[in-house]
């Protein structure tokens, strides 16, 4: 199974993922993974969580949640080149 796989799986189980979540899954570029994924077609809800730590230090994150397959986007597949193009070369 591969990262995409088990964010997505994740997701559907538990309803979101944060970049902590993601980290004790052993993902530890959960945004790069996310932009893959939106690449091939898939859209996120996200929010931004905010917090305050133990020792006063505010910090942020987003949650990702509630994905949705859009069909071909991205670059999974080549458009055919403008049949006038292909003259020219």
């Amino acid at each position: 199974m591969t990262q995409k796989d088990e964010i997505l799986r994740h997701i559907q189980i538990h309803g979101s993922i944060t970049r902590a979540v993601a980290a004790n899954l052993h993902i530890y570029e959960l945004s790069s993974r996310i932009g893959e994924l939106e690449k091939e077609g898939w859209t996120f809800d996200r929010k931004t969580l905010t917090g305050t730590n133990a020792y006063g230090r505010k910090w942020r994150c987003t949650e990702y949640s509630n994905p949705q397959r859009c069909g071909n986007v991205g670059y999974a597949e080549k458009p055919e080149p403008h049949p006038w193009r292909q003259t020219w070369r």
